[in-house]
């Protein structure tokens, strides 16, 4: 594996954390977004977010072809990191590696997360593909961007828009050539989590959740939409802090 540090970003260095929090990023976005939870999270929890390739200080590398390609790729990186207790969350794409990743580590015999958090995103048997996206032209993909996500700035800004939509475009694609393969359910709890305003998963939808695991699940709706957390991390960090006590 090449070097490791640029695949975790570290916002808080407390290596004497008694757990460790795995947080993977929704589509376009890096570790970078999960930095401003660090303060709001008990110092017994380390926050380590991953940073894949094609954002960030790693925008020059190429993106992630497959979810497939992504979640070998992270599993490989965390089992050297399994060495106190763990959680896992995901928002939206990462709701996907964070579920995988976790099937995985079962299906491998490796440790079981204390619990794992998925935000923002419908199972993974009920596709969320109404349309392609990743192969349209440019103004059809910002126009479809914005209805499933609202507006985003930085988007309207051409030299962001160049950095970005080929890191957006390029998850996209590994989002809608996702394959679902049935799998056993997980025996750890899941905390289910979404906006009540998000029109990619509702709270509703969320619910669908509950046969991944053979243990509790636990929902809660966040006053927001698909990015309920950008905002203000507060309220998602109470309910982390809540169900996550390592």
């Amino acid at each position: 594996m090449q070097d490791e540090k640029r695949w975790w970003l570290f916002p808080r260095k407390n290596d004497q954390a008694k757990g460790r929090l795995f947080c993977f990023p929704h589509a376009g976005a890096g570790g970078v977004v999960f930095h401003p939870w660090a303060k709001h999270l008990p110092q017994s929890i380390q926050v380590v977010a991953a940073h894949p390739p094609g954002r960030g200080f790693r925008i020059r590398e190429p993106s992630f072809a497959t979810i497939q390609e992504y979640v070998e790729t992270y599993y490989q990186l965390i089992l050297p990191l399994l060495d106190r207790p763990f959680a896992l969350f995901g928002h939206s794409m990462g709701t996907i590696i964070a579920t995988l990743l976790a099937q995985r580590l079962r299906d491998d015999n490796q440790a079981t997360p204390q619990v794992v958090f998925l935000s923002g995103r419908k199972p993974l048997h009920q596709s969320t593909v109404t349309r392609p996206l990743h192969n349209v032209p440019q103004d059809q993909f910002l126009q479809a961007l914005e209805e499933r996500y609202g507006p985003d700035e930085a988007l309207q800004n051409p030299d962001i828009a160049e950095l970005v939509l080929p890191i957006l475009r390029a998850d996209m694609k590994a989002i809608e050539t996702y394959q679902y393969q049935p799998a056993p359910a997980l025996s750890c709890p899941l905390v289910l989590l979404t906006g009540r305003d998000d029109s990619v998963a509702s709270p509703a939808d969320m619910s669908g959740w509950d046969s991944y695991t053979t243990a509790s699940t636990s929902h809660h709706v966040m006053e927001g939409g698909h990015f309920y957390f950008v905002p203000n991390p507060e309220p998602l960090t109470r309910h982390i802090a809540a169900h996550f006590q390592p």
